[in-house]
């Protein structure tokens, strides 16, 4: 469900998950999320619950040495996505506090959003394992990206025992998306 300009909207989400090529119809919920990387809403045992089955680097779609799940809720007008990264060696976590799009060695999950279904323009929301964002328009057909589209939505990282959890909202307002009740997306899952 969402909220645009003041008009209630039930709108579905259906997702193709691209590393399993599958589609599910993404869940709503009334109940609030706190975005502070603890996974304690109750919400989110409303959530679909995806598991990250894929190694491209260095492997070639291969079974990851780590498990990461991610999980995926609409409340009202935003996009809530968590992910719960696994790790036999947690204290090698790399992930440091610095400036917005400026990550690039931390260890990092991330959402990359097809609102058209289109595999033309992609929005890449990445989080690094202390919460810091980067946020990247990514053109499908040449492979370029570009950092300089900076939108407002939010984040929380948190190194745990296991390896670390993050949790992002996303307000649909800051994306573009088809004029359509019912939403066909595509959305790739990450971590690096």
């Amino acid at each position: 469900m969402k909220y645009l300009h003041g008009i209630f909207i039930l709108m579905v989400l259906t997702f193709l998950f691209v590393a399993h090529a599958q589609s599910f119809t993404l869940q709503s919920t009334q109940l609030p999320i706190t975005v502070d990387a603890k996974l304690d809403d109750i919400a989110w045992q409303q959530a679909e619950v995806l598991s990250l089955n894929y190694e491209t680097k260095p492997g070639n779609n291969t079974r990851p040495a780590v498990v990461t799940e991610a999980r995926l809720l609409t409340h009202y007008n935003t996009l809530y996505i968590a992910f719960k990264a696994y790790d036999s060696q947690p204290e090698k976590i790399r992930a440091f506090l610095r400036d917005r799009d400026s990550s690039p060695d931390d260890d990092t999950v991330t959402i990359t959003i097809d609102t058209f279904n289109s595999a033309q323009i992609a929005h890449r929301f990445t989080v690094n394992a202390l919460g810091v964002q980067t946020d990247i328009v990514r053109n499908e057909n040449t492979d370029e990206e570009s950092s300089s589209w900076d939108t407002s939505w939010y984040s929380a990282g948190r190194i745990t025992d296991f390896a670390y959890i993050v949790e992002i909202a996303i307000p649909l307002n800051v994306l573009r998306f088809p004029d359509s009740d019912i939403q066909q997306w595509k959305i790739n899952l990450e971590r690096s």
